[in-house]
């Protein structure tokens, strides 16, 4: 079911929700200035945590460097808060087993070690990025945002980009994430957690979304908490704290199933995600790049590091480009070739991995000399292939029909 049209852009929308958890981050910062309990820990890291996710989730339309540079510079404090909460945990779960001896002298030093790290607080947020921090919750520096983005324009309404960020954060949690990965189940569940939160708000039909991650965090939570008290009992002799312990360490096999199920739940919600039938597809292009070779005509396949497949060079427009300027520089960029641009051959219309439409359109070309060479992070190999083989060694579908439509035109014996 398509949701109605909304008025927001996504953009406004990412930064009204920052402006509320920089808001959050620096009240909660300031609180723990004065009270430095479990609670205020507690409260402090998760505020930062609220912050993090989403600069994570909605970093498909913030600005890149100002994105990595907020991030960057949170990175310390909430490490050093993060190390405070687990001693906290540790305390807890000591307490939950009962006093004796060897854990009492482990509750002490474990104080000694938390009071230490508190002194490193205040020095761990550079001000700089508290300076950033204040500035974002008053709104007098709002959030920037990308010109344009992985998903799309920011300035285009929500109803156009939230489907495609719902469906990415679904993705990476889903289909990405092992389930003997606690920390990125856990984390990867609150970051989609943030998505729903903000698509509910504005009326989109995904809050049945919300329990399922919810459940998953909570697993995974109590997972990570087994993980603890295996650690914890280890560092006991003999006593009836580490008996106690052993008993949680127990449910290990329990608590991972649970984990197992809550992921099964939240795969099993993905249909829930809309797609965006309203917005304009995404425009991207490419190249068939062909040259003369001893056998006949030879083309151009690359293969790609993150997606493990044999493909045509292409890739999206960049803000102000059009399609045939980037088709000639994802060419460019990913075979380390210069190329000069014959006809269209071919466009297809389908929908990426965060299920928004994208319309691809194809070039023949012909290489005119060197470039810069490829990314080894992006693409690990280059190979010129006969035409005739192209098609057999290409992964998707698609590409293939690049070729099919090129060899329709041109034939498999000469170059064109």
């Amino acid at each position: 079911m398509t949701p109605p049209p909304l008025t927001p852009s996504i953009g406004a929308v990412a930064r009204t929700r920052l402006a509320g958890d920089a808001a959050t981050v620096v009240g909660w910062l300031r609180v723990l200035a004065r009270e430095d309990g479990p609670a205020e820990v507690a409260a402090a890291l998760d505020a930062l945590g609220a912050l993090r996710t989403d600069l994570r989730s909605l970093r498909p339309v913030l600005d890149k460097g100002w994105t990595v540079a907020l991030r960057d510079g949170l990175d310390e404090v909430t490490a050093v808060l993060a190390r405070i909460a687990v001693l906290d945990g540790r305390v807890r779960l000591l307490a939950e087993c009962g006093g004796s001896g060897p854990a009492d002298a482990l509750v002490a030093s474990t104080g000694r070690e938390r009071a230490a790290l508190l002194e490193t607080v205040p020095a761990a947020l550079d001000p700089e990025t508290g300076a950033a921090l204040a500035f974002l919750a008053s709104g007098r520096e709002p959030a920037p945002l990308r010109a344009a983005a992985p998903v799309g324009d920011p300035g285009l309404p929500a109803a156009v980009l939230l489907p495609p960020m719902l469906h990415r954060r679904w993705r990476k949690l889903v289909k990405e994430t092992p389930v003997q990965d606690l920390e990125s189940l856990h984390r990867r569940a609150a970051e989609l957690i943030v998505v729903v939160e903000v698509a509910a708000r504005l009326e989109f039909p995904v809050i049945g979304l919300w329990p399922a991650a919810d459940a998953l965090r909570t697993a995974a939570a109590a997972a990570l908490r087994v993980g603890a008290a295996h650690e914890l009992k280890e560092r006991l002799p003999a006593c009836t704290t580490r008996r106690d312990l052993a008993r949680i360490v127990e449910r290990r096999v329990w608590v991972t199933r649970q984990v197992e199920k809550a992921l099964a739940g939240v795969a099993a919600l993905g249909h829930l995600i809309p797609a965006d039938d309203d917005g304009p597809p995404k425009a991207a292009g490419g190249g068939l790049v062909v040259r003369p070779g001893p056998g006949g005509p030879e083309v151009l396949v690359v293969h790609r590091v993150r997606q493990d497949d044999w493909s045509i060079p292409k890739g999206a427009t960049a803000p102000g480009e059009t399609v045939q300027e980037c088709a000639l520089r994802e060419v460019r960029e990913e075979t380390g070739l210069r190329c000069r641009m014959g006809a269209e051959i071919h466009s297809v219309v389908y929908r990426d991995r965060n299920n928004r439409a994208k319309h691809v359109r194809f070039w023949h070309m012909t290489p005119v000399g060197p470039a810069a060479p490829p990314d080894p992070a992006e693409i690990d190999e280059v190979r010129w292939v006969p035409l005739a083989d192209a098609a057999g060694l290409l992964t998707r579908k698609r590409d293939r029909a690049v070729v099919a439509a090129f060899v329709r035109e041109h034939g498999t014996g000469r170059a064109a």
